[in-house]
């Protein structure tokens, strides 16, 4: 099974809060870097024989649908939701699918598993590069402020 897209509410309350099913949604921002960075795994999920049966897996773009976000009370993304006739079993903030693996692991009663220790790894990226894209930004934002207010003589 594929990710279905969800762009309104009608669409969700079909989808999501009608199924029996396992529901999985990626509530995403196309300009996140984490929600870029896990999408590739979250379509591994959808793909895999293991789930492909028992779980229904969709993506809400919370610029697009932020109706659909805001009724879910989506502050962060990414975020992924698993429901199951209407209600949410659980929320999992950031770019976590190994939990997300987890859960559904647990709740359809299967040991292996689709994601590797690699792609985790590949999820959470390098520390080192993030601490240099952060010192980046800070940088950035230090000297911007100082031009802003006309600091540099």
């Amino acid at each position: 099974m594929t990710v279905t897209e969800i762009h309104s509410t009608l669409q969700f309350n079909q989808l999501v809060l009608q199924e029996s099913k396992l529901v999985v949604v990626d509530y995403f921002a196309t300009w996140c870097p984490p929600c870029k960075a896990s999408k590739p795994f979250f379509h591994k999920l959808s793909t895999s024989d293991a789930y492909r049966n028992d779980v229904v897996f969709c993506s809400v773009d919370v610029d697009e649908a932020n109706e659909v976000a805001a009724q879910q009370g989506i502050t962060a993304m990414p975020t992924f939701k698993v429901y199951q006739d209407g209600k949410v079993l659980a929320t999992i903030v950031g770019a976590d699918l190994y939990q997300v693996e987890s859960l559904l692991m647990s709740k359809l009663g299967t040991s292996s598993r689709v994601l590797t220790d690699e792609d985790h790894k590949q999820m959470r990226g390098s520390p080192l590069k993030n601490v240099i894209i952060l010192l980046a930004l800070f940088g950035i934002l230090w000297f911007g402020v100082r031009w802003i207010f006309g600091l540099f003589k």
